[in-house]
Parts: C-alpha cells; structure tokens; sequence
C-alpha cells in the first residue's frame, strides 16, 4: 500500500487527462454548452435551482469546508445564443476551478488563452492538466494528492452532506434535472385510458399509482445522481475518512460503494468534476428534500 507520495519522480505533462473545452466563458460538448455558476451561500445555490427550467441538466458541485458552491448549467446550443449572466464564471475562473481539482498549484492565466485557434485551446488545456496522474484500482494520484470517489447507490431524505463531510478535503458533486411534471402526468393518463399501465409497470408500480401522481402534482421532483470525491495527502488518512464518511452514510440508512476496477475509478472521477454526462444511478427526490440534503431549506 502506498504511504506518501513521491515528489522526486520525473513528471511528463498528460493533456488528454482535460476532456473539456473552454470556449468564451462556456464549456462545449458536442451540441451543448455548460455555463458555471458560483454562489455564496447554500441559499443562493437553492434559489438558483428552484428557479432552473424542467430537463436542463445541472451538476451542483459543493466544497463545505472551503464554503465553495457551484453550479453547472448544461443547454442545447440549437438556437440559442448564450449571454454573459450574474454569477457566471468567466474563462479564467473555469480554468481555475478544473485545475484545482488535479493541482494545488496556481493557475497560470495568459491573455492568449483568449483567442480562439485550436493551438491556444491545446495550451489552455496543457496549463491545466495535471504534470502526474495516476488511477489505481481504488483511488487516484494526481500530482500531490491522493483522489477517491464514492457513488450513492441508495438515498432517503434524513441524509444530510453538510453535516458528513463539512470539515473534509472534498466535493459533493450531484447531477440532476427537474423533472417535466405535465409530460409525465399526460403520459400517465393516456396510457390509463389506453389500458397498457399493467404491461408498463410493474403490480407495485402500479398499485401506487394515485401516490405516485399526487406526489408529482404537488411537489417539483428532480432525478438525481450523487457522489462524493474525497482527496488527501496520504493514503491511509484517505482511507481512514472514506470509510468514516461511508459509516455515515449508513447510519442514515442509506448505502453507498467505491468502484473497484481503475476504468470505473477513473471514471466516477471524471462524472464528478465534467458537465453532462449520463446518470447511471439515478435517485428521484422533491426539490425540498434535496435542499435539506446539500444543507438548504428543506422541509
């Protein structure tokens, strides 16, 4: 098991290790844009929320012991032109943000980065990519920290993040999107009138219909994915909070996993930190219970 780190060894820069692409003050993907947002306060970042349009999706990004809150905002490009809003962060401060998650070093701005030709987009990203990475089965090694990732595999509404993790190296990342209740419920009554509910759903699906559609009536209801990605200068300390943050966990009846296998690993780290990629365990929980979860104004 590795201890410490090793500083000495000779460090090569990885730029493939950046799979974003910072483009006037957004992140592109394909047919997507992400805008970033940063907030104060736990308050502001609800708000912000509670006010967000049904299907976009969102990855909230929260560091408790820092007092850092951001949100993602991930569009369609089709269409839409994107304005400069409140709160936004500019190309610098996304840079910033991206390198802090490989490096505790300063982000070094050139003005160049401004312009828009391949080659400075290759020397944005080469600035920001870590000068040593590596994903063991469990963690990973960037540059002076050790990284590991946990996913919440099964969520009820008593846990609460900022009381789990509130003094630790570390990041609450949850993906979601609220859900379109008028789609869902007009979907529900054709299929009612078609009589096909019992070939779509199983007998307690169905039996729970009523509760089902008046939970969805009455309350704004996000699909969420949530993981926690934990970092350290050493590995047995790491360790030592990963497995005190999963015993938490527990104790709210909830469960929870580390990937086992460095494609996962690698993975589950890449979902934390990068906008819109898809959800594979998917949570559907009211937008006040999710707030009392990151530390808002839940109910």
């Amino acid at each position: 098991m590795k201890i410490s780190l090793n500083f000495n060894r000779k460090k090569k820069k990885k730029v493939s290790e950046i799979k974003i692409n910072i483009n006037g003050n957004v992140i592109m993907n394909r047919k997507t844009t992400a805008q970033i947002f940063k907030f104060t306060s736990i308050k502001e970042l609800c708000e912000f929320i509670s006010e967000i349009q049904n299907d976009i999706r969102l990855k909230i990004l929260i560091n408790y012991k820092d007092s850092k809150f951001y949100v993602f905002k991930t569009e369609s490009t089709k269409g839409k032109r994107q304005l400069f809003e409140p709160n936004q962060l500019d190309t610098k401060e996304i840079a910033s943000l991206f390198k802090g998650f490989y490096s505790q070093d300063e982000f070094n701005f050139d003005e160049s980065f401004f312009k828009k030709s391949k080659k400075m987009i290759k020397k944005l990203k080469c600035e920001i990519a870590p000068t040593d990475f590596e994903v063991d089965e469990n963690y990973l090694v960037s540059e002076d920290r050790y990284i590991n990732g946990i996913y919440i595999e099964h969520l009820n509404s008593c846990l609460k993040f900022d009381n789990i993790i509130k003094n630790m190296d570390s990041w609450l990342s949850i993906d979601c999107y609220k859900i379109d209740k008028e789609f869902i419920l007009n979907k529900l009554a054709q299929m009612k009138e078609d009589n096909v509910l019992e070939k779509k759903f199983t007998n307690f699906i169905v039996n729970r219909l009523d509760d089902i559609t008046e939970k969805i009536n009455t309350e704004n209801i996000f699909q969420c994915e949530v993981k926690v990605l934990l970092y350290g200068s050493n590995l047995d300390d790491l360790n030592s909070e990963n497995k005190m943050i999963r015993n938490n966990i527990s104790n709210n009846y909830c469960t929870s996993y580390i990937p086992q296998e460095r494609i996962n690993t690698r993975k589950l780290f890449e979902k934390c930190i990068y906008p819109n990629l898809n959800m594979e365990i998917i949570h559907s929980i009211s937008d006040n219970n999710l707030f009392n979860m990151i530390g808002g104004s839940g109910n």
